[in-house]
């Protein structure tokens, strides 16, 4: 996700963006240079920004309903009677 974000803040650098990469991706830093050279309009990067940003406003919802669902578990099994 760094990488993506990079690009859309402008780096264009392959080497620069490269160095971003995480985890086995690291492993890879050669070929991914060959393949973050080239150019990217301004309308791929504001279509790329609001994608980003799509991804970011849903991973946001989802931990909101996992936060209302464990707690809703919880009282759920706290109104129980065991016994």
């Amino acid at each position: 996700m760094a990488i993506l974000k990079a690009i859309v803040s402008g780096e264009t650098d392959p080497v620069v963006l490269s160095e971003l990469a995480e985890g086995r991706a690291r492993d890879k830093i050669p070929e991914m240079q060959k393949s973050l050279q080239g150019r990217i309009s301004e309308h791929q990067q504001k279509m790329l920004k609001h994608q980003l940003g799509h991804i970011e406003s849903l991973t946001a919802l989802i931990v909101d309903l996992d936060a209302d669902i464990k707690k809703n578990r919880i009282h759920k099994l706290g109104n129980r009677s065991f016994g």
